[in-house]
């Protein structure tokens, strides 16, 4: 057991649901209306100004975790050992503002936000916490990624595009679970144990883009960056995937279905103990698209 039990009481649940991203609709929306009153810069005759898509993602997880002591053997925990759901709809967001006609800012937010629990059905420990058989043990994992990024676009034609840039990602983790004994349902002698981790740092980023209209309301789109985490006590890299299909019905509203994956695989050495996240979010997206 280590220090103080924590309970997950209603409050921390409400409080998960009003992370940034689920509030980022509102963000956009003040700064489209900013970009919309710039009277400097806009895009060429052939692409829109501002650019905003929102929708969902469905990810279907793949994540472990590790804590141990310098020098020892790290046991890697993953998310079915602590009962947590590795399905999950999120809210995404995106804004792009196409400076001129080859710069490009564009700005994302999207996570993964789940919970579960179960009956230990093999031991297991975490850091110096020790969990046997037949525990009853409640867990989370809330992750929130934020993209900002420049590009510069090296090709740019009627049909088709190709552009690269650099920028900058926010990384939230918050991972924990507790640990107790339970007799008909109901908790015998409080908590066993209980660990969390929660970090936030940011990292710098290279990002790269291509995209190709097949007609004037087909597009097809490719995205991508890779990032190396190695900030302060962090050490590792997340990489990202997105691709997707976009039509525009009308002049400014469209619609795109897609596919994302993100793997994010990031160690901590503190100089006393060692961590270890590995999380892969791969899954379809599908959004409206707003252009101005």
């Amino acid at each position: 057991m280590t220090g103080q039990p924590r309970k997950f009481d209603g409050a921390e649940i409400c409080h998960r649901w009003q992370r940034p991203i689920l509030a980022s609709g509102p963000c956009i929306l003040m700064a489209l209306v900013f970009f919309w009153q710039v009277p400097l810069v806009y895009a060429d005759a052939h692409r829109e100004t501002v650019s905003l898509r929102a929708g969902y993602l469905f990810f279907k997880a793949d994540g472990s975790f590790a804590r141990w002591k310098e020098g020892g053997v790290p046991v890697y925990v993953d998310l079915d050992t602590v009962g947590i759901n590795d399905d999950d709809q999120n809210l995404f967001a995106s804004v792009t503002w196409n400076i001129g006609d080859r710069w490009a800012l564009r700005l994302d937010a999207f996570g993964f936000h789940n919970s579960g629990g179960r009956l230990a059905n093999v031991d297991f420990e975490y850091g110096d916490t020790a969990v046997s058989i037949g525990a009853k043990v409640n867990a989370k994992l809330d992750l929130d990624i934020y993209m900002l990024n420049l590009g510069y676009r090296f090709v740019d034609r009627d049909r088709w595009e190709f552009g690269a840039g650099a920028g900058v990602h926010y990384i939230s983790l918050d991972y924990g679970f507790r640990a107790s004994v339970e007799v008909q349902g109901a908790p015998v002698g409080g908590s066993l144990a209980e660990e969390r981790s929660d970090e936030r740092f940011p990292v710098p980023n290279v990002y790269t883009w291509g995209s190709y209209r097949f007609t004037e309301q087909l597009r097809f789109a490719l995205d991508g960056g890779w990032l190396s985490a190695n900030y302060g006590d962090y050490d590792g890299q997340i990489y990202f995937v997105r691709a997707a299909l976009e039509y525009d019905f009308s002049n400014h509203f469209g619609v795109g279905a897609g596919y994302w994956h993100t793997d994010f695989d990031v160690d901590r050495d503190t100089g006393t103990k060692r961590e270890s996240y590995n999380v892969k979010l791969p899954g379809p997206q599908f959004y409206l698209k707003a252009r101005f």
